[in-house]
């Protein structure tokens, strides 16, 4: 039996490619729209912290947004960035997520390497299951 303060901890996966036709977008501080990406809608099931990791064969960066991802506007409704730059390590980041709030992350290549293609596992830990889902063009 778990206490109250004692979260159990589920993991979640979803994959996305990244491919020849799959959108582009430019990084913070790029307007060139050399980058791939993938949109994945995130709703939760109880409030709480969930941690993302990735793996891929390339180092990703994401974004996670709240509410709605705007390509035009990438600051907008943003909440979390990791951009690859020189470390050799995957994309981790812990967010406190509420319920009944849709959240996008959004995957892609990290900002040296464009139009990268190639698989990205999204593994998210927290304290119930997740569902994830690709979404379509905004």
């Amino acid at each position: 039996m778990l206490k109250d303060n004692i979260a159990p901890n589920v993991e979640s996966n979803y994959s996305v490619l990244l491919k020849n036709n799959s959108r582009k977008h430019g990084h913070l501080g790029c307007e060139l729209l050399d980058y791939y990406y993938e949109a994945l809608e995130i709703k939760i099931k109880r409030t709480g912290y969930y941690s993302f990791i990735s793996n891929a064969d390339f180092q990703p960066s994401t974004y996670l947004y709240e509410h709605y991802f705007n390509p035009h506007n990438i600051l907008e409704n943003l909440l979390f960035v990791h951009e690859y730059y020189c470390t050799k390590q995957r994309f981790h980041m812990t967010a406190y997520l509420h319920y009944n709030i849709t959240y996008i992350l959004i995957v892609t290549s990290a900002i040296h390497i464009k139009n990268v293609q190639g698989i990205v596992s999204v593994i998210v830990n927290g304290p119930d299951k997740i569902n994830m889902k690709l979404i379509g063009n905004y």
